[in-house]
């Protein structure tokens, strides 16, 4: 699960946590939508749970979850945006809404304000009163270390005081999505660190044995750890636990197409691919056409790779498009036609007038390499 706009995809590499699919929810046909919004976010649908939450808010017009986890659903498709509008919007239908305020400022941090975010979620916090409310403590901790400038430190005291002194017998009652949560603080913290992740990540998995999230998790943690085949012991594990959990076969897929020693393996990578699309959300085109034609790009087949990606580039958003033309540029270096890449890139500041990046800029002896930046996540 990489980073994009600071966000980690899946992981939103990066990845969104997907801890909110574990919300109980009274019965009708409202909260059964909302429901099958956050099943989707944990499975990795993002397009698919934007669906059901733009249902949810036309079924109830003031339910700030669904404003809430449409804006995530935004993010999970790196619509940030699209995200901001929806958090705004649910702010004008239910003014002052804590879990809202969060949203905002999770906003803030993304667009680099974090002294703006931090001010959002202390009224957020302070919103609630006395109660604690573990929507707006997870959703401060994952705003807190999925984006880059987030306050880590500060997202480990809202967990931790939204689970001490909690039994379960009495007051707020702690959920498996709360020791995910805090695991993944833990485990963005780094260091010594780990171990604390690994046992958040285990206390989730007494309270909810198939989470597959907690177990894929645990693997990161040993990824990053350099523990390689205890990773992908444990992210295989996922599979098993829950066949259709399609983010433990993207962190296969991920693994073996990284170019690092004792991991690439373009056959592994392609395998765990095709069993990834298999389960992904088949209304996301763009993201799984895109995976497809990163797998070209690999396979040398640069040609294809060009041609595929320029008839993406038309219905994409922004950011698939920054990654299609960066595609197709170093798709063009590789095949040995710089004049291509470079009239490329022209045409590209032409209609933009954006400059992020330049073919020009990568030297020829560290193509083997750096060809391949656009499409790998960052540390786990």
């Amino acid at each position: 699960m990489f980073k994009i706009n600071g966000l980690k995809h899946f992981n939103m590499k990066k990845r969104i946590s997907t801890v909110v699919a574990l919300f109980l929810l009274a019965g009708g046909a409202m909260a059964q939508t909302i429901e099958d919004g956050l099943k989707n976010l944990y499975y990795g649908k993002y397009a698919t749970a934007k669906s059901d939450f733009e249902k949810a808010i036309a079924a109830k017009p003031t339910d700030d979850r669904a404003y809430y986890y449409l804006g995530i659903a935004e993010l999970g498709q790196e619509n940030k945006d699209g995200a901001a509008a929806a958090f705004q919007k649910g702010l004008t239908a239910v003014p002052n809404s804590p879990l809202l305020t969060v949203g905002m400022g999770r906003i803030d941090l993304l667009n680099g304000n974090a002294a703006a975010a931090r001010q959002k979620f202390d009224a957020a916090i302070a919103g609630t009163g006395k109660n604690k409310n573990g929507d707006v403590a997870r959703a401060i901790a994952d705003a807190n270390t999925e984006v880059k400038g987030g306050d880590k430190a500060f997202a480990l005291t809202v967990m931790q005081q939204l689970l001490e002194g909690n039994d379960g017998r009495k007051g707020y009652k702690p959920v498996a999505a709360d020791y995910i949560e805090l695991g993944d603080v833990y485990r963005y913290l780094g260091g010594e660190n780990g171990g604390k992740a690994i046992e958040a990540y285990d206390k989730a998995l007494e309270l909810e044995e198939k989470n597959a999230e907690a177990v894929l998790k645990r693997g990161n943690v040993n990824y990053n750890a350099k523990l390689l085949e205890q990773a992908v012991s444990d992210w295989a594990q996922a599979t098993t636990l829950d066949p259709n959990y399609a983010p433990a076969f993207y962190e296969l897929y991920q693994f073996y197409y990284t170019p690092k020693p004792r991991q690439f393996s373009l056959p592994k990578a392609k395998e765990y691919l095709q069993k990834y699309l298999a389960l992904s959300d088949q209304a996301d085109k763009t993201r799984n056409e895109y995976y497809l034609t990163s797998i070209m790009f690999l396979d040398k087949d640069y040609e294809g790779a060009i041609n595929k990606a320029k008839t993406l580039i038309p219905q994409a958003n922004d950011s698939y498009k920054m990654k299609l033309e960066r595609l197709i540029a170093d798709a063009y270096l590789q095949k040995g036609d710089s004049l291509a890449a470079r009239q490329h890139f022209d045409d590209y500041v032409k209609r933009t007038g954006k400059i992020n990046w330049s073919p020009s800029t990568i030297s020829s002896a560290a193509r083997s390499t750096a060809v391949l930046n656009w499409a790998i996540p960052p540390n786990r």
